[in-house]
């Protein structure tokens, strides 16, 4: 709370990070959690804006999905799914099934439907076959992630698949390739939802004329103006190109 009380006068946005941030405050006498912490975390005055990092589904509670209803609150939620078959989730000793990600994906969107929902996914997986990876494809088409980090399967030392025998490569490449073109569809899909939108840019780059950030929602933003970094500015999106990216221009809508 200290550290954040002295960044959040000259650094617009603070992102909470940790190797699993759904169990924070277990180990602290007397026990925490993060809603409790979030919930303290907002009420710092300096404080513009706040991003959660990586949560395991299985850790996220009805208390913490209704924090997505304060305003300073980026509605954006990194949850690595992995795989949308639960065999294949069982295999990889994961807590949570297909029913509880889109359970809480619904809850989610229920308080505010255009949350962003970015994800991680592995393919080729030992416990990997035709039918669980249209399983996973299917249950992606319905879930819509905005954006999507893909996987391809390696083994690790010390693991139970440490000497797991590499499957079919052209087939497993053929599978990532697949879901890159289908989060290319998803991405373009959740960005032209706020075409004519008025937005808030963290301006993070400049490269050239050109400044670069992310909006509270996540979307990679450019505006072709020089503008002075650490700054939330508000933006209108103009254009959104597969290639070049989404651009916008300078909004004069108060915030």
């Amino acid at each position: 709370l200290d550290e954040i009380k002295r960044l959040s006068v000259t650094h617009p946005e603070i992102v909470l990070c940790g190797v699993n941030l759904g169990l924070y405050g277990e180990d602290l006498h007397p026990r925490m959690n993060l809603y409790t912490l979030v919930k303290e975390i907002l009420e710092i005055p300096s404080l513009e804006r706040l991003r959660l990092s990586s949560l395991e589904p299985n850790l996220i509670d009805d208390e913490l999905i209704s924090l997505l209803r304060h305003k300073k609150i980026c509605p954006h939620l990194h949850l690595p799914f992995q795989s949308g078959d639960d065999s294949v989730l069982r295999a990889m000793n994961k807590k949570e099934t297909v029913a509880l990600y889109e359970t809480l994906i619904e809850k989610i969107r229920a308080i505010r439907p255009s949350t962003a929902i970015s994800c991680d996914v592995m393919v080729g997986f030992p416990a990997e076959n035709e039918e669980t990876f249209k399983n996973t494809v299917n249950f992606l088409k319905r879930v819509r992630p905005m954006r999507m980090h893909i996987f391809v399967f390696s083994p690790r030392e010390k693991t139970k698949f440490a000497s797991a025998t590499p499957r079919n490569s052209a087939r497993i490449t053929a599978r990532a390739k697949s879901l890159k073109e289908l989060a290319s569809t998803f991405t373009a899909g959740y960005n032209n939802m706020f075409r004519g939108a008025v937005l808030h840019m963290a301006t993070e780059e400049k490269k050239g004329h050109y400044t670069y950030g992310y909006t509270e929602n996540y979307i990679r933003v450019c505006v072709r103006k020089e503008l002075p970094l650490g700054r939330i500015i508000p933006v209108r999106i103009e254009e959104i190109d597969g290639r070049q990216g989404v651009f916008a221009s300078i909004s004069h809508a108060t915030k």
